[in-house]
């Protein structure tokens, strides 16, 4: 009985691999998707999140839908960001685009960077 059951294991275990940690501290998913969009998902679309800025211990996410079964999302590095993912959630924040609008989002913190990454100085 002790063979079948490891085996059901290892079994178990390729099917649902264990997920990866992506960070330690707070995570926090800014950015979701509209709940009607997430329960009528196609049959080969799933949810991944894009971890676009860590500051100050806090690791902050987007969803994303994606048919692609190897994304796994994006991850920043380490007190870093995902400047392409940044400049485009900017755009489309209402509140960053009023003037005086005291926008106090993760978004805003970064608005004021370089459009340039630091691999391209």
């Amino acid at each position: 009985m002790d063979r079948h059951e490891s085996r059901l294991q290892k079994l178990e275990r390729k099917r649902n691999p264990p997920q990866r940690v992506v960070a330690t501290g707070l995570c926090t998913v800014a950015h979701s998707l509209p709940a009607e969009r997430k329960t009528n998902l196609a049959a080969e679309e799933r949810i991944v999140v894009d971890w676009y800025l860590q500051s100050n211990g806090v690791v902050w996410g987007r969803e994303r839908i994606t048919e692609n079964p190897a994304d796994q999302g994006r991850r920043c590095k380490r007190d870093g960001y995902l400047l392409d993912l940044l400049l485009e959630l900017r755009e489309a924040c209402p509140h960053f685009k009023q003037v005086g609008s005291g926008c106090t989002c993760a978004i805003a913190a970064v608005a004021k960077c370089p459009t340039e990454s630091p691999e391209d100085e």
